[in-house]
C-alpha cells in the first residue's frame, strides 16, 4: 500500500444547515499525492499496511520529519532534504529509542 495524501480546505467547525436559504458551497478535495522517499514512492505493504501518516520534528532542526506508523507497530522515518514546499524525503529506517526499535502495541 502506497501512501497518498489528500488535502481539502477547511469551511467550517460545526455542522451546516443544508435547509438554509443561499448557495451550498462545499471544498473540492485536491487530488492525491502519492509519497516518494528515496526516488520511489513510500510502501509500508511489507508491514501489513495501515499507514499512520505523522509530520513533527523529531530532530529539533525545524524541518519536520514524516514519521509513518504501522499496524505492526513499527514507525519508519523519513527525513526531509528538500525544502517544506518541495520536499525530498529520504528513509531513516525505523524510529528507535536506546538503540531498540520503537514499538506500539494495537492492542
Amino acid at each position: 500500500m502506497s501512501i497518498a495524501f489528500v488535502t481539502a480546505t477547511l469551511i467550517a467547525i460545526q455542522q451546516p444547515a443544508l435547509d438554509a436559504p443561499g448557495p451550498l458551497f462545499i471544498a473540492p478535495l485536491a487530488s492525491p499525492v502519492r509519497i516518494e522517499a528515496d526516488g520511489a514512492p513510500i510502501d509500508v505493504g511489507a508491514d501489513i499496511a495501515h499507514a499512520g501518516p505523522l509530520l513533527a520534528d523529531i530532530t529539533g532542526d525545524g524541518t519536520p520529519e514524516l514519521l509513518v506508523g504501522t499496524f505492526r507497530g513499527v514507525i519508519h522515518v523519513y527525513s526531509n532534504s528538500g525544502t517544506r514546499a518541495q520536499p525530498k524525503w529520504e528513509s531513516e529506517g525505523l524510529l528507535q529509542a536506546e538503540g531498540e526499535d520503537v514499538r506500539i502495541h494495537n492492542w
